[in-house]
């Protein structure tokens, strides 16, 4: 019975989005799998991790980025995490309720960042188990969903093939000291930052003077890759790109690495 569930969660998943749960930690998320699938293959799927924004909007997210892959054969997986957003409460609490028992939520607010580090680390073990996900990704975070991304650019950069942050926030220029850390190898990530000319948040955030927006956030994110020793990081602001994922552009971007 077990066997005959996860068959058919599989089905579900081609071509549309479902939602699971890692068994290894508590993080949920959104998978969609590529209509070209087939769990008979012995050739690695690649992988599409997307982190939404302040709205949590997880499922349109994945459902986003499934229709952006059009014909390219790899999986789409969207976390529902909680460093992408501010404080659980409110109508935010209630929607993440849906995703999240009270004590899940508390423990996660306790350290956001290391919630969703470990839990995407776990979903990305477990999708090479059951469905042949290929060991390295391609990862892009949208707004809020830039800090994950960013985390996993710093900290687990030998798990990406390409990170794309689009719109995204940077909060932790600590992150410069981690200069002699990342192996030499893992260097020449490529890295295409993007970001908009007509981003209402481009200068300051929600307009509020004195809260950097996206261009100085990522003014910060440049000069800690660059202080790091990152060597394939490109910049591109886009005229007419408003406070957006830009989904096309990031999966154009990625394609050379998401066939197989």
């Amino acid at each position: 019975p077990v066997q005959r569930a996860i068959e058919e969660m599989k089905r579900a998943a081609v071509g549309s989005v479902v939602l699971r749960q890692a068994k290894s930690h508590a993080m949920r998320y959104y998978l969609s799998l590529p209509k070209s699938y087939d769990p008979a293959s012995k050739a690695p799927w690649p992988v599409l991790v997307a982190v939404d924004g302040a709205g949590s909007g997880f499922q349109g997210c994945a459902k986003g980025f499934a229709k952006a892959r059009g014909d390219l054969p790899c999986l789409v997986v969207a976390p529902c995490g909680f460093a992408n957003t501010n404080a659980i409460q409110g109508k935010q609490k209630e929607k993440y309720l849906k995703w999240y028992e009270e004590a899940t939520i508390a423990a996660a607010e306790k350290d956001r960042f290391e919630f969703d580090r470990a839990g995407l680390v776990a979903v990305l073990d477990e999708l090479r188990q059951e469905f042949g996900a290929a060991p390295k990704v391609c990862i892009t975070g949208f707004s809020g969903g830039g800090n994950l991304t960013y985390q996993m650019i710093f900290r687990h950069p030998e798990r990406l093939l390409a990170a794309a942050p689009a719109c995204a926030n940077f909060t932790r220029p600590g992150y410069a000291n981690l200069k002699g850390q990342v192996a030499p190898a893992d260097l020449g990530l490529p890295i295409q930052i993007l970001t908009g000319g007509k981003d209402p948040h481009r200068t300051w955030t929600h307009g509020k003077e004195g809260s950097p927006g996206i261009e100085m956030q990522t003014d910060a994110a440049v000069k800690a890759l660059d202080a790091v020793g990152f060597t394939e990081v490109e910049r591109t602001l886009v005229p007419d790109l408003g406070h957006s994922p830009a989904r096309k552009r990031v999966v154009e971007f990625f394609k050379p690495h998401l066939s197989r």
